[in-house]
């Protein structure tokens, strides 16, 4: 029998979180091409061995998610934690509200799918058509941002509506660093070797009222939406989007509750 001390193990791959460290960029159509060949995408597969492929995606989409962020709250959004009673060092999921959330007549909330990161609809699509593309900054600046030279009446009424990012997928609390991530960004945290397994979860990851997606989508109407007048307006009105589960647990809570979210 063969036995191998830890020292023997193969290291865990480790990939900066940087574009031009991956050797990627970002071109004049905003999407993400590899520096050596501006002509190819993202190339996922760049080892047999698919911890180095999953470890370098997981770079590559915190490199997204900085950027996706960075324009989102240039375009007026910050974020509020969920549960709103949780305190800066327990457990508790992010999402994006505009600032303009207590004043605004209208709302356009938004539930993304459980497997995608809050801002982001779909990381393939950020590569090949474009980070606003494949993000919630088209939806921010279709809303915030109206045509300068369209009618001035059309621009005001943009400004009465406000714009609300739930976060159906990061919903596993991560101790060491202290943030919510997702199932995919949970199986590419940094592990003692290559060989070893993934984290196990217990009660300590669980993020309080939003221990799932259908929790979380309860809880940002609770918290948030039926706060009239403390966090939005009386007779404010609720366009709802939702994505794949994301709808589906919006059409749940609806379904069970229209009557007193209504009253």
């Amino acid at each position: 029998m063969f036995v191998f001390r830890r020292e023997d193990l193969p290291p865990d791959p480790v990939f900066p979180a940087d574009l031009e460290k991956l050797g990627y960029f970002i071109n004049e159509k905003d999407q993400i091409k590899k520096i050596s060949d501006p002509e190819q995408d993202f190339q996922f597969k760049i080892n047999k061995n698919p911890r180095w492929n999953d470890v370098q995606r997981e770079a590559m989409n915190e490199c997204i998610r900085n950027i996706v962020s960075a324009r989102l709250r240039n375009l007026g959004l910050a974020l509020l934690q969920l549960p709103l009673h949780s305190r800066p060092k327990t457990p508790r999921v992010p999402i994006l509200v505009s600032k303009n959330l207590s004043t605004a007549s209208r709302i356009i909330l938004v539930f993304g799918e459980p497997v995608q990161d809050l801002g982001i609809w779909a990381y393939r699509v950020v590569g090949t058509e474009g980070i606003n593309a494949g993000s919630a900054v088209s939806l921010a600046e279709a809303i915030f941002k109206p045509n300068p030279g369209g009618d001035a009446t059309k621009a005001h009424n943009y400004s009465k509506t406000a714009l609300v990012l739930a976060n159906t997928g990061q919903l596993v609390w991560h101790c060491a660093s202290g943030r919510a991530v997702t199932l995919p960004s949970w199986s590419s945290l940094a592990r003692d070797s290559a060989v070893d397994p993934p984290p196990v979860m217990t009660w300590r990851n669980e993020i309080p009222h939003n221990r799932n997606w259908q929790e979380h989508v309860g809880c940002v109407f609770n918290e948030v939406l039926a706060a009239r007048g403390k966090f939005v307006r009386k007779d404010i009105k609720i366009d709802v989007i939702g994505l794949a589960e994301g709808g589906l647990g919006a059409i749940r809570y609806l379904a069970n509750n229209c009557k007193w979210f209504l009253s």
